[in-house]
């Protein structure tokens, strides 16, 4: 036990300082692993956000170029409203002052072509 106790004893404690320094290798790649995994994470949080704000801009300006050929349909839309409705307007007065002239007795001079 004397020389076999004590080198079976030394070559114990290399054993397991060898064992401790794996572990502990082990738990700094651990650390390093999660530490790498978290910055991917992130990355991925800020390219997205990225693209969707680009997306955003990009979406926006189509929403908005939208919207104005919508107005500029809706206003020529309009003009021909009230066109039609002046024109409507003018007729119907027309009828009613050729209506008015009829019982007068006169007449609207139409020049013959």
């Amino acid at each position: 036990m004397s020389l076999f106790g004590v080198s079976q004893h030394r070559s114990g404690n290399k054993l397991v300082q060898r064992e401790r320094d794996r572990i502990q290798k082990d738990e700094e790649l651990k650390t390093r692993a999660e530490e790498l995994e978290s910055m991917k994470a992130l990355a991925t949080e800020v390219e997205f956000q990225s693209s969707s704000q680009a997306g955003s801009a990009r979406d926006q300006r189509s929403l908005k170029r939208a919207q104005e050929g919508e107005l500029r349909l809706a206003r020529a839309a309009l003009t021909m409203v009230r066109r039609a409705a002046l024109q409507e307007l003018l007729e119907q007065e027309h009828r009613q002052y050729a209506q008015e002239l009829s019982r007068l007795g006169k007449a609207f001079y139409l020049q013959r072509r």
